[in-house]
């Protein structure tokens, strides 16, 4: 149900593939791998494409309200935006009250914007991981799952 990222500098033809789980996201590894190809490869970020793969959708990450406000505190940290972009109250199948979801999507692109990443070039796939029955998800399964992974590759210019 993590968010797999893709990176591609093609400038300096250079690839990077994350794992950003909700601590992933919160402590903006996609924007610290970008630093890192910035350092090892003059990468910019007004240069990259960045792809987000199948993962926990924004209507199925439900959270409690502790990880909820943490996550608006660094959003807060990050952009102007309104936080209702990041956190809506949902009320579930089966429940009496709404509870916090978190659009994990959202965060990790208002990350990159901020950087300098232009929005035609982040790519949200926008399959819920959670919700679609060809994807293994680890909460839905309650852990007895298969696994899912992004792979990254340069062919020789």
């Amino acid at each position: 149900d993590c968010v797999p990222v893709g990176i591609y500098d093609p400038v300096h033809h250079v690839v990077a593939t994350v794992h950003a789980g909700w601590r992933g996201a919160i402590g903006h590894l996609p924007v610290i791998t970008i630093e890192a190809m910035q350092r090892d490869f003059d990468t910019r970020f007004e240069d990259c494409y960045v792809y987000l793969g199948p993962s926990i959708g924004p209507k199925s990450f439900e959270v409690n309200q502790e990880l909820a406000d943490t996550f608006t505190d660094e959003w807060k940290k990050i952009t102007d935006a309104n936080s209702d972009e990041l956190v809506r109250y949902i009320v579930r199948d089966g429940a009496s009250k709404a509870t916090p979801h978190i659009d994990l999507w959202r965060f990790i692109e208002e990350d990159l914007l901020q950087r300098g990443v232009p929005k035609d070039q982040i790519c949200i796939g926008g399959t819920d991981s959670m919700t679609d029955e060809n994807c293994f998800s680890y909460r839905r399964e309650h852990g007895k799952t298969g696994r899912m992974a992004l792979f990254g590759m340069l062919e020789k210019r």
